[in-house]
């Protein structure tokens, strides 16, 4: 919360990163400081894909058109997976959340 500004606003978007466990199952509790948002006046905002699946047809065709055109750049973290035999490697780095963009594994040809 340090770096967060004065009147700041976070933006909640999933959770995948908190899944643990050996089954990805689990879902840990974050900790925030309620008193270090209370004293910066910070706004907390969550959003959760399931509750605006309405809207999903026209986000899929603004979301398309943006990154066609270049106002959308799509990040993917580059990491060296490849195959199936790699997927649970995949998963593993998406659930550490170390990925900086999608994680992508290509499959072999």
């Amino acid at each position: 919360m340090k770096c967060v500004a004065i009147r700041g606003r976070v933006l909640i978007i999933g959770s995948v990163s908190s899944y643990q466990g050996d089954r990805g199952n689990v879902i840990s509790h974050d900790v925030v400081s309620t008193t270090s948002l209370l004293t910066k006046s910070v706004s907390v905002i969550g959003f959760l894909m399931m509750q605006w699946m309405q809207n999903s047809e026209k986000a899929w065709r603004d979301i398309i058109e943006w990154v066609q055109d270049g106002t959308l750049k799509v990040g993917v973290d580059m990491q060296d997976f490849q195959g199936l035999e790699d997927i649970a490697r995949g998963v593993d780095h998406l659930f550490s959340g170390k990925n900086i963009g999608k994680v992508v594994v290509p499959a072999k040809l």
